[in-house]
């Protein structure tokens, strides 16, 4: 018989919470589940969610996308066992990055940073490869 101890003893998980994590404008709303320490005293659980940064696979999110590409979500608000989150950002994967850059052809890097209109600062990176070179 299949006995589940760390429900009755002093097992790390016994003592935490599980929260949903929502992304904003997606099919797949819930992106994963996290967890939190409960609540006890003065000590919110609440209050150590807010901030974090949650990395998945674009394909995650959306089915019909590409699964290179990471996005991150930080939680802004939590709502019972809920935690809305907003974009914090866009990645690839370390494999298809290694898998652009060629032998023999020139990485050219750039980023641009600028402050929008309703005072988000946005950081642009650029990456770009040149025809093959001669030696």
């Amino acid at each position: 018989m299949l006995t589940y101890h760390f429900l009755y003893s002093n097992h790390a998980f016994a003592k935490k919470e599980w929260y949903n994590v929502l992304a904003p404008g997606f099919k797949e709303r819930q992106i994963c589940l996290t967890p939190c320490n409960k609540s006890a005293g003065l000590f919110n659980s609440a209050d150590s969610l807010r901030g974090r940064v949650f990395t998945t696979s674009l394909a995650d999110c959306n089915p019909e996308a590409d699964s290179w590409r990471k996005v991150k979500f930080q939680c802004d608000e939590i709502k019972g066992f809920d935690c809305y989150t907003n974009f914090h950002g866009m990645d690839i994967t370390r494999d298809k990055a290694c898998s652009m850059i060629k032998k023999w052809h020139s990485l050219i890097e750039a980023f641009v940073q600028a402050k929008t209109t309703d005072g988000y600062i946005i950081r642009m990176f650029a990456i770009a490869f040149t025809d093959k070179t001669s030696r």
